[in-house]
C-alpha cells in the first residue's frame, strides 16, 4: 500500500478498515477468510485520496478512498443487507448514476489511472465556503 500523508500505524488502520467494510457491506473479501474472521490483504490497496465534508454538514466525515484490482476471480455479492442497490457496474454507467459529487470526482480520477492503478499523486478534496477544494498531495 502506497504512502496516505500519515503515520504508518494509522495508514495501515485505515487500510484495514477499508477492507472490513467491503467485505462487510459488500461480501468481497480483500483477503482470506479464517475462522470466519477476514485477515485482511493490503498488498493490492490503492490510496486514491481523501475527502472531508463541509463544517457546516450536520453529519461530517473524513473518508479515505481505495482502490483494488480484484483480476478475474469471481466475485459474488452479499454483504450486510447496509447498501441498498448493490451490483457491479461499468465505469462509464456508474458515471450517469445520481452520485454525491465526491464519489463522481474519484471515479473520474479512477478512470484516469492506466493499467497499474496507481494514481500520480492522492487528492484532498475539502469545502471551502461551500464550495469545493481540490490539493494534491505529495506521493
Amino acid at each position: 500500500m502506497t504512502n496516505i500523508g500519515c503515520a504508518p500505524s494509522l495508514a495501515r488502520a485505515l487500510a484495514v478498515a477499508a477492507v472490513r467494510e467491503t467485505w462487510e457491506e459488500t461480501g468481497i473479501a480483500l483477503g482470506r477468510i479464517a475462522a470466519g474472521r477476514l485477515q485482511p490483504d493490503l498488498s493490492g490497496l490503492r490510496y486514491v485520496g481523501r475527502a472531508i465534508t463541509p463544517a457546516e454538514s450536520p453529519i461530517r466525515f473524513h473518508a479515505r478512498f481505495f482502490l483494488q484490482d480484484v483480476g478475474d476471480r469471481p466475485l459474488t455479492l452479499g454483504g450486510s443487507g447496509e447498501l441498498l442497490d448493490i451490483a457491479f457496474r461499468p465505469l462509464e454507467v456508474a458515471l450517469r448514476l445520481p452520485l454525491a459529487d465526491i464519489t463522481e470526482f474519484m471515479l473520474h480520477q479512477i478512470g484516469r489511472l492506466g493499467p497499474d492503478l496507481r494514481p500520480e499523486r492522492p487528492v484532498f478534496w475539502r469545502y471551502r465556503r461551500g464550495k469545493p477544494m481540490i490539493r494534491w498531495e505529495k506521493a
